[in-house]
């Protein structure tokens, strides 16, 4: 875009007047979580061990071990994603609701415990919960595809009020991004994190696109990737 056209883009953003109803938005979390729900007993792939691990390790071990522990010798899964993404892991295995689980129960102690590769098949609840943190974290991934999917009708405003550009439907735009469907295979079937991580780039990119380029570059130092 020129500089014009940049200005005026700017201005035509707005996350709060936008064509993508909020009802749209819920019902598709609800609709898509439910199909997610229904493959928690699917195939995982030795990733989901790997995170079961990671959340051991971010529990159980004070934070100058994290990157160097490996259950003494007994395992291959060993922390190796960036601090960021390690104190995501550490969220998850250290607050109030998965203390109540384990109180309560609906989660055994072994799922976060440091096991060795050979004695670390999970229970089902243990893999309920794991996969329960990927759905819920995809709250991420609909909220960057809001905000990217609005941003870019705004830069699509833009050009046709300046005379050039065609008509845009940002609710076409964020339904293809949130029912990816190899996304939602390679999260939520082989066991990864990647709609969070996507929707946190696609909130960068919309900062980059309102033209705040500051905020934009802090989200993207901070980011983590597989």
């Amino acid at each position: 875009l020129h500089s014009h056209d940049s200005k005026l883009a700017m201005k035509a953003v707005n996350p709060f007047t936008s064509q993508i109803s909020p009802k749209l938005v819920c019902a598709t979390f609800l609709i898509l979580s439910s199909v997610k729900c229904l493959l928690i007993p699917t195939y995982r792939s030795t990733d989901f061990d790997v995170h079961r691990n990671w959340l051991a390790i971010t529990r159980h071990l004070p934070l100058s071990e994290w990157y160097f522990d490996d259950v003494g010798g007994t395992t291959v899964h060993t922390l190796d994603y960036p601090p960021l993404f390690a104190f995501f892991e550490w969220g998850l295995s250290n607050n109030f609701i998965t203390d109540l689980l384990l109180e309560k129960g609906w989660l055994d102690e072994r799922c976060l415990e440091l096991l060795p590769d050979n004695d670390n098949e999970p229970s089902d609840r243990c893999v309920r919960f794991q996969r329960a943190t990927v759905i819920l974290s995809d709250v991420l991934l609909f909220l960057g595809a809001y905000l990217a999917s609005v941003s870019l009708g705004g830069v699509y405003s833009a050009s046709i009020n300046n005379g050039c550009g065609r008509r845009s439907h940002p609710w076409v735009t964020f339904l293809l991004i949130v029912t990816n469907p190899g996304l939602i295979l390679l999260d939520h079937v082989h066991f990864q994190y990647n709609g969070m991580l996507l929707g946190v780039l696609l909130i960068s990119i919309s900062f980059i696109i309102w033209g705040t380029q500051l905020i934009s570059a802090k989200i993207t130092v901070n980011r983590t990737t597989d």
